[in-house]
């Protein structure tokens, strides 16, 4: 644990980067705001805000890859699992396995936005937080 102390406002503006990742894009910007504008007046709140940045184009990024590879897989299933059921009746249980399987981009996206939070507490605590490899990049 770092034992030099932050103010509340550094401390807030840091926990405020790192826990906009709840409102996704919306959450770079302000992560970039408060990087922007505390770059010069507290360094430790404009570090947290630059992992925060990095982190939130990483999670966003990941996102896209996972909703377009489950939408790719829909597309490529939907066809074969539908066709197999007669008119008219229920859908076959591949139908419901699939649909299932979109609980897993949510899944991701769910445990980038709890990591966030985690960093937003650290930080609101005034311990310095280090994302894996993005901490490293950021400064």
């Amino acid at each position: 644990m770092n034992e030099k102390q932050y103010s509340q406002e550094e401390r807030l503006m840091a926990a405020l980067s790192h826990g906009s990742i709840i409102v996704s894009g919306m959450g770079i910007i302000v992560a970039v705001v408060v990087w922007l504008t505390q770059k010069d007046k507290f360094p430790y709140a404009a570090r947290q805000a630059m992992q925060a940045t990095i982190y939130q184009i990483v999670a966003m990024a990941a996102m896209i890859v996972a909703w377009i590879g489950w939408t790719a897989l829909f597309m490529v299933l939907l066809v074969p699992i539908t066709s197999a059921a007669p008119a008219g009746s229920e859908p076959p249980p591949g139908f419901w396995a699939l649909m299932f399987s979109m609980f897993i981009p949510i899944a991701i996206m769910g445990l980038f936005w709890l990591y966030g939070i985690w960093a937003a507490i650290r930080t609101w605590q005034g311990r310095d937080f280090n994302y894996p490899l993005i901490g490293r990049l950021a400064h």
